[in-house]
């Protein structure tokens, strides 16, 4: 009976992550315009970063240790990437807060945390799948690419993709509930931008950083984010090292989920409504 009870409330959870996906994407395709727009802006930087990978590396087969084909992995894995995690749910609740709106989000029996970040996942999942039918043409003229890439490095690479998602998703909702005291998100957001961009690898591989800022982005959570995963698939990572990168990345979303726990409580006593 107990067992029957508990499967009916997984459902009823899943049913509810599930809706608040498919909110995600409606939300997302009411601005198709903006979509479009950042589609095309996607492609159109995935055009200018082939052509400056191209230069660098014209007549050379390697820079760096790294391959034409692999960097090139690395381009389309990481846009694909940037597309699913989206620019994070901390300015969404910042402007809900400046709003008032966040009062009818913490009326809702759902997790706060859970339900910014399950819409962020709609429209991130969206995004990537356009994406993806926008890049399969440049994949199938280039299939020496894509064929360079075993079985075994997707299926630890899903994995990492998933804990990359939780770590920014925590990570963008701390930010987020800082809120509460700034009342302002505009300099968190983009301190926290302008630290993705430079220390994630997003647009430059770590291995190009000198060993010393190389050695200090290591250490923090935004290289488990984006540079983590796309080693893994790109075949720059060993056994070892991506046992601790996974290792790295579980520690750092067990750190911020209790630091998150901790500023949820205290933050609920702080609402100050600026906009209703």
């Amino acid at each position: 009976m107990a067992l029957t009870e508990k499967s009916c409330t997984r459902r009823r959870t899943m049913k509810k992550y599930i809706a608040l996906i498919r909110v995600g994407i409606q939300r997302e395709l009411v601005y198709r315009t903006n979509f479009c727009i950042g589609i095309f802006s996607t492609v159109l930087l995935f055009i200018v970063e082939v052509a400056i990978w191209s230069a660098v590396y014209q007549g050379k087969e390697e820079v760096g240790s790294i391959s034409y084909n692999s960097i090139m992995i690395y381009t389309v894995m990481t846009l694909l990437l940037q597309r699913l995690l989206g620019g994070g749910t901390d300015e969404e609740i910042g402007n809900d807060f400046q709003s008032g709106n966040i009062v009818t989000s913490l009326l809702t029996p759902l997790n706060l945390g859970v339900k910014y970040s399950m819409q962020e996942l709609g429209k991130g999942l969206l995004n990537t799948f356009v994406l993806l039918l926008v890049f399969i043409p440049y994949c199938l003229k280039n299939r020496e690419i894509v064929s360079v890439i075993p079985i075994q490095r997707w299926l630890l690479f899903v994995p990492a993709v998933v804990f990359s998602y939780i770590l920014f998703s925590i990570l963008n909702y701390t930010l987020g509930i800082l809120t509460f005291w700034s009342h302002s998100n505009i300099g968190l957001y983009m301190l926290k931008m302008a630290c993705v961009n430079i220390f994630s690898g997003m647009f430059i591989p770590l291995t190009f950083y000198p060993s010393i800022l190389r050695g200090f982005c290591m250490v923090l959570p935004f290289q488990s984010i984006y540079y983590f995963p796309l080693t893994i698939v790109m075949g720059e990572a060993n056994g070892a090292q991506i046992a601790g990168g996974i290792l790295l990345q579980l520690g750092w979303i067990a750190g911020l989920f209790l630091l998150c726990r901790l500023m949820n409580k205290n933050a609920m006593r702080r609402i100050v409504i600026q906009g209703g």
